[in-house]
């Protein structure tokens, strides 16, 4: 009863949104205004984050990115709202595919690891993934503990058929699934949960840990693999989808090499405009972790 009544509410809220005759523009920074003024939503973790690569940022660009980044935050959440109501054929208005030929050539090879960020909205790019590719599209993810919350999650993110499945089920998934063509989604930028077999790289001039699931992987069953750029569009739709290739031969890279690529292309896309990265999240909780080399 009580997730029915949320999905309801948010169903209204999404088709409010749809019949806004005004410029969003306005209600976007209004909102943004009062998280980042009035209630402070995560700040000081947003500061922090930002100033542990000051030494690259003068302190108006970090006030200017602070403020877009806000903006960028109810933009990502008044989006994933209005899709709540939108069908398939809809969906795929507000959503546009890069150089298609490209994909439907890395789709008729059949099986690939598609790496993902937090740059850009990560929940409509990966949700509405499916409509444009001609097989299954699974993505791992951490449940949720408030079972209300977790199923209606599933619910609203397999809407255009994207399978989701617990992470801890990743080996399984992908033995049952060995004999078909699926692409893999792995959201990598995330901060390690367990440290145990983590690669240490420079990262915005940072030692940052990073996952090597996608990598061990794509090495284990030779499958190619690819990133997901999300590119933020300022005209009637969400978002630029394209693909850039990581590598089509895992097993001739040496070890790290497709974690290095990953965070390379990921790196290139915040330099470019820092503010639609997750800089609410604590990506370098941990970095202090970091094991200094043995000395002889």
């Amino acid at each position: 009863m009580i997730e029915k009544s949320i999905l309801l509410f948010l169903q209204f809220c999404s088709w409010c949104l749809q019949k806004w005759h005004g410029d969003k523009k306005y209600l976007v920074k209004s909102i943004a205004w009062f998280l980042h003024k009035v209630l402070r939503y995560r700040y000081k973790t947003i500061i922090s984050n930002l100033g542990k690569i000051s030494p690259k940022l003068t302190s108006d660009q970090v006030k200017n990115i602070t403020s877009q980044y806000y903006t960028n935050l109810v933009r990502y959440i008044i989006e994933i709202i209005e899709s709540i109501s939108l069908n398939d054929s809809h969906m795929m208005t507000k959503i546009k595919v890069n150089d298609a030929h490209l994909w439907q050539q890395i789709s008729e090879k059949g099986t690939s690891i598609i790496m993902a960020s937090h740059y850009g909205n990560w929940e409509i790019s990966l949700t509405t993934l499916p409509l444009f590719v001609p097989h299954k599209v699974i993505a791992f993810y951490k449940p949720i503990k408030n079972q209300i919350v977790e199923h209606l999650m599933k619910k609203l993110r397999s809407k255009h058929g994207l399978m989701l499945f617990p992470i801890d089920q990743t080996a399984r998934i992908m033995i049952e699934y060995k004999g078909e063509p699926v692409w893999y989604i792995f959201v990598s930028d995330q901060g390690p949960l367990n440290m145990n077999g983590v690669y240490w790289n420079q990262f915005l001039g940072l030692d940052t840990p990073w996952l090597t699931g996608a990598e061990k992987l794509s090495k284990k069953y030779k499958y190619p693999i690819y990133y997901l750029h999300q590119i933020p569009s300022q005209n009637d739709h969400f978002y630029n989808l394209a693909l850039s290739t990581i590598t089509t031969d895992p097993n001739s890279t040496k070890e790290g090499q497709i974690t290095e690529k990953y965070t390379a292309l990921l790196a290139q896309e915040i330099e470019k405009d820092p503010s639609y990265w997750l800089w609410s999240h604590k990506r370098w909780k941990r970095a202090d972790q970091k094991k200094a080399p043995p000395t002889n």
